[in-house]
């Protein structure tokens, strides 16, 4: 399994959270936001669980 440094997970945790408090303009936008949730979600899963990743970052 390949390892990833916490600054590389925190660049993923920081781009997730600009999509999640982006307002779309319109429902293709709307549907581009829920597509690059879900794809980061993905990604971050793969790299580190979710929750692994909230409570090392709250160190």
């Amino acid at each position: 399994m390949k390892q990833f440094s916490k600054q590389q997970i925190r660049e993923k945790m920081d781009e997730l959270e600009h999509w999640e408090n982006y307002k779309p303009m319109n429902m293709a936008s709307s549907m581009g936001r829920k597509a690059q949730i879900n794809n980061l979600k993905a990604t971050i899963r793969e790299m580190v669980p979710i929750e692994v990743v909230k409570e090392w970052l709250e160190e």
